[in-house]
């Protein structure tokens, strides 16, 4: 009987721990989304079409999908927002 209610206690835990570890990542990726998309509203209209053009070259992708992404309307995925980490902290795109 002990046995059975130990293993039902770890195995509540482990959900709620499951759980928290996920709602805290999509928070994390959602901030990063969000200060990405705040970087990019802040730049001129000709810094953004340089942008889109460096990460569409960059990841290999149509300049539409990265217009798409930079408005909100698909989102990047997380190696996405860890590879344009660095190129948005050193605007080394703007070379």
């Amino acid at each position: 009987m002990f046995y059975l209610d130990l293993s039902n206690y770890f195995s509540n835990f482990a959900i709620k721990f499951t759980k928290y570890i996920w709602i805290m990542q999509e928070k994390r990726l959602e901030f990063t989304s969000l200060g990405l998309l705040s970087y990019y509203g802040k730049l001129t209209v000709k810094e953004k079409v340089m942008l889109k053009s460096f990460v569409a070259h960059l990841f290999h992708l149509s300049y539409y999908t990265v217009d798409a992404k930079f408005r909100g309307k698909t989102n990047f995925s997380a190696a996405e927002l860890l590879a344009l980490q660095p190129i948005i902290e050193s605007e080394s795109w703007k070379q």
